[in-house]
């Protein structure tokens, strides 16, 4: 029988209580998992520092899992669908980061990460957000059919988050079962395992409910014990409101069908069987390898002039698709060894002049100096009768001020900033002093700073560059990717404020 030891440690009767075998638990979760490991599932964050001024923020996208239980070991099974990520700029001084490159690369699903958590150290997790979790208090085992740099990523993640997502559910109508924890242990000799639900932080003490449990025998049936204090209607003669949505923290989706139940006056509990889940899983549909959309890694990149060439990688592989070099053209695209690499401008000549003798106290370009701010080359990989594109953004002078994102109204806005060195404080830079150009995407700026993406057919990024204009001398400005629509204005403004 399962512990009468909650996650807190106290002593009490749990909520609900249940046996299941595992040839049937299994054959659910692996129907589940054929109709649904193509599908996207939990999204991993990934948030680290790379450099001393770099950060790297990835939202790794996985599908839907497979479960296998058994005495020793929980062990979950999903497919790596696609990675996106984005990396920020923290200059010295500065009091918020910019964004300078954007990797979205979608996979074929053949790479699969393996988790095996110890039975002993894990448990369910219910919590008000519907979110069905897999957690644990010692570290699972992992392994994945990919790089290993990523599988070093994704382990740090989940060292992090100390669970897995499996799937949601809808809230409970009983307020008590709306934080749950659900731990369980082997039973039956090797073949199934005893279950039980504990409300965090709620202690009772009364009948043990496996008391109540009377088994069938039958390995197709499912039945739940559920304490009258946690269910007070059955009191009135009615079934318990959540009796349909008890089984669905163990059993995955769809919800298993109530056959029969029963007031146990005597022990104060309610008993409820159900159909088989068998016949509540859809039988599985074959699924072939799903086609992942042509995508070019990075999608884009700012990058000062004079640095080096820049590797393109086309996925999904192998590479049979027609390069071309599109926009300004101001680099090269060449292949060595067979790998693609874009050859940014060479270094302007003459040389920018600087100065750091100014308000901000960095270097500044003269304007005179600088033909050009940017220029925008982008690569086009053409395959199947896909297409893809990876932009270059060249820069050709460095930054003296900075942005500060918010959410207004439902959008981001910008304001502009830059460090006085003498008043020894951020200084915002007035709407009239600013001016706001757009050097790739179709996304447009306000004057106040809003930004808006395209009505149609919206640009997947758009990167913009201020001007404070203060002087007619010196080139103060800013600059910076904004991955809207990509990610949600929140979203956005979550990754800038970090």
């Amino acid at each position: 029988m399962v512990s009468t030891e909650n996650s807190d440690g106290k002593a009490g009767v749990p909520i609900a209580y249940t046996m299941v075998w595992y040839s049937l638990l299994n054959d659910c979760w692996k129907r589940y998992s054929e109709n649904n490991e193509y599908l996207p599932g939990e999204t991993l964050l990934l948030d680290r520092q790379s450099g001393p001024s770099e950060r790297k923020v990835s939202s790794v996208v996985f599908g839907h899992p497979q479960m296998t239980w058994s005495d020793t070991v929980v062990t979950q099974r999903k497919r790596l669908l696609s990675q996106r990520e984005v990396v920020l700029v923290l200059d010295s001084g500065n009091s918020a980061a910019w964004l300078s490159e954007i990797r979205d690369v979608a996979y074929d699903a053949s790479q699969v990460l393996t988790i095996k958590a110890s039975m002993l150290d894990s448990s369910i997790a219910y919590r008000g957000d519907g979110s069905v979790q897999l957690v644990w208090t010692a570290m699972p085992e992992f392994s994945f059919t990919g790089q290993d740099t990523l599988l070093l990523k994704m382990k740090r993640g989940y060292e992090a988050k100390k669970g897995i997502e499996l799937y949601t559910v809808g809230p409970p109508a009983n307020h008590l079962l709306r934080e749950l924890n659900v731990v369980y242990q082997p039973a039956n000799k090797e073949t199934g395992m005893d279950i039980a639900y504990f409300t965090p932080g709620v202690v009772v003490a009364g009948v043990p409910l496996a008391d109540a449990r009377t088994d069938a025998g039958v390995a197709d049936i499912v039945i739940f014990v559920l304490a009258v204090w946690a269910a007070p209607e059955v009191l009135l003669g009615k079934a318990p409101y959540d009796e349909e949505w008890l089984p669905s923290l163990v059993f995955p989706p769809p919800q298993l069908k109530r056959q029969d139940g029963s007031f146990v006056k005597e022990l104060g509990v309610y008993t409820t069987e159900y159909f088989s889940p068998r016949q509540a899983s859809a039988p599985a549909v074959s699924a072939q390898l799903r086609q992942a959309s042509l995508s070019l890694d990075p999608l884009v990149r700012l990058i000062a002039n004079g640095i080096g060439k820049q590797a393109v990688v086309l996925h999904p592989g192998p590479d049979a698709a027609v390069w071309v070099l599109e926009g300004e053209q101001a680099g090269a695209l060449k292949r060595e060894g067979g790998a693609w690499y874009y050859e940014p401008p060479a270094i302007l000549e003459p040389a920018v002049t600087l100065e750091a003798n100014n308000k901000t106290n960095r270097p500044a370009a003269v304007l005179s100096s600088v033909p050009k701010r940017f220029t925008v080359d982008v690569v086009h990989a053409t395959q199947g009768g896909e297409n893809a594109y990876a932009t270059f953004a060249s820069y050709y002078a460095p930054q003296t001020h900075y942005f500060r994102a918010s959410l207004e109204s439902g959008k981001l806005r910008f304001t502009f900033w830059y460090y006085d060195a003498d008043k020894g404080q951020d200084v915002q830079v007035e709407e009239r002093d600013t001016e706001w150009v757009i050097a790739s995407g179709n996304g447009s700026v306000s004057s106040s700073g809003v930004f808006s993406p395209a009505a149609n057919s919206p640009s997947p990024f758009t990167v913009v560059w201020a001007r404070d204009t203060t002087s007619d001398r010196l080139l103060y400005w800013a600059f910076t990717v904004i991955p809207i629509p990509l990610y949600s204005p929140a979203q956005a403004v979550a990754l800038f404020q970090k």
